[in-house]
């Protein structure tokens, strides 16, 4: 192809990045609202905007800015790209694999050699992707980034810290400088919410689930979109008053805001901590898992600090106890506790019909009135005593053990109707990790555990299985179901 048609080329891509998707890419089905984004492109490079986009669940934002990556490489030559978002898994599993999967899915070759996050052209002309976390660990780290053409697409906008946008800010001052954020807006404070604002300084687009073919016609129009099921489940489960509605569902911002209970800073403090108490307490947190696939997790420990973990699926709630049993052993702890809703109960009857010596089997019922009236329910108490333990020193996590680690980072909380602080349903945290948070429940229940725990004192453990000659009576307390402990 000649010069001048190249030229052509590219000057009808950068002005119409939909065609470049359809011709390139091979893209064909996008919706008005993925169609609204990249027609928004062009017009913030003229006028120097960002783009903040303000999403509900699945409508294809990162979809479309992965897309956009070999998009700017391509169209925009030489350009420097980079992606970030607060956790791994939105980098890795979820920017790069969209970047990955249109890659593979093109109709022409695209430039560059893709490596793992990380797309090599030449010197201010590639891709790369990492964590805000990582730039927060070394302050100023963007400012190695320089390059006439510097885009930044930041994912999960509404989940990273002030700070990080004054470092993205620092470096959009080349011929072309552009943020694009994408996010669900669960947060009514914070530079994302703050964006979405100030329409007369960024192009600002907000797509609801309900604007959304498959919504709008009952059926799949778009794989992958919102489905009519999946916004009348929650329009059913949260109401419209809820501010998951407004957030995951309109794509607005609610009125109360939806965070996260465990901060990325806070997770990083306590990765192999050693805790400092001047008593000593250790016991077991079991999480009995409710499906085929679900994990039964054991967590056992002392102080707060995990030494011993047992996790796996499909066994029977007597093995289960007799787990229980060998982890708390090993730990010389003195207590035991277990959800008693649904299957965990139980295991709870199990342990109570051994023969345990002085082990506090422990019965929570998450659903349950609180101590503390500020929380919805005992769930809600119990990952706050978790969080209130970790500020103080008093919390510690496996650095080895990503899933934990990662359900922490996960689950959300708000402020409901009646003004209580809640905590988001196993079910809800589910849907976005792909499987149970069944470590960050055991976890916590760990951690509720020890708060409650009475101190340990060297002649006061025995262990207490049945056939070794101690016996002794089972102290059963009660957490959830009337709000104090009964024994």
């Amino acid at each position: 192809m000649d010069e001048k048609k190249v030229r052509t080329l590219l000057h009808t891509w950068q002005n119409k990045p939909e065609i470049y998707f359809r011709t390139c890419l091979g893209v064909k089905d996008l919706w008005a609202g993925e169609r609204a984004f990249l027609q928004a492109v062009p017009i913030a490079i003229k006028e120097s905007k960002n783009i903040i986009v303000a999403s509900g669940h699945s409508l294809g934002k990162d979809f479309i800015a992965g897309g956009l990556v070999p998009y700017f490489l391509h169209v925009w030559a030489p350009c420097l790209v980079i992606t970030t978002a607060p956790t791994d898994r939105q980098v890795n599993a979820v920017m790069w694999g969209e970047i990955k999967g249109h890659y593979a899915r093109a109709k022409i070759p695209l430039p560059g050699r893709i490596l793992s996050n990380r797309i090599d052209i030449g010197p201010q002309h590639y891709a790369i992707g990492f964590t805000t976390k990582d730039t927060g660990q070394m302050v100023g780290k963007f400012q190695g980034f320089h390059a006439p053409r510097v885009v930044v697409i930041v994912s999960e906008a509404q989940a990273v810290e002030d700070s990080i946008y004054e470092q993205i800010d620092a470096i959009l001052t080349g011929d072309i400088g552009l943020m694009i954020q994408i996010g669900n807006p669960l947060r009514a404070t914070g530079r994302f919410a703050t964006d979405i604002k100030a329409k007369d300084k960024n192009i600002v687009l907000r797509l609801s689930c309900l604007d959304n073919p498959n919504y709008i016609e009952k059926k799949t129009i778009i794989p992958g979109l919102a489905s009519y099921a999946w916004v009348e489940d929650k329009r059913t489960r949260w109401g419209t008053d809820d501010p998951r509605w407004a957030g995951r569902v309109l794509g607005e911002i609610p009125r109360s805001s939806i965070d996260s209970v465990f901060s990325l800073e806070l997770i990083d403090k306590m990765k192999d901590y050693r805790t400092k108490e001047t008593r000593v307490y250790r016991g077991t947190g079991v999480d009995v898992g409710r499906f085929g696939d679900d994990e039964t997790v054991i967590y056992g420990g002392t102080n707060g600090q995990i030494e011993r973990t047992d996790a796996y699926t499909g066994l029977s709630t007597t093995a289960t106890a007799s787990r229980a049993l060998i982890v708390n052993g090993a730990v010389q702890g003195n207590f035991i506790i277990v959800d008693g809703d649904g299957v965990g109960g139980g295991t709870i009857d199990t342990l109570r019909d051994m023969r345990l010596g002085e082990i506090d089997v422990i019965e929570i019922h998450s659903q349950g009135k609180p101590d503390d009236e500020q929380y919805a329910n005992l769930k809600a108490e119990m990952w706050f005593t978790a969080k209130e333990r970790a500020e103080v020193g008093q919390a510690s996590l496996p650095s080895n053990d990503t899933a934990l680690i990662e359900e922490l980072v996960e689950m959300k909380f708000f402020y409901n109707k009646s003004g209580k602080i809640q905590i988001e349903s196993k079910e809800d945290l589910k849907e976005r990790l792909g499987r149970s948070p069944d470590r960050a429940d055991a976890w916590v229940y760990f951690q509720y555990g020890m708060s409650r725990a009475t101190q340990i004192k060297s002649k006061d453990y025995r262990a207490g299985f049945e056939g070794t000659g101690v016996s002794g009576r089972v102290s059963a307390s009660v957490y959830g179901k009337t709000g104090a402990m009964s024994g």
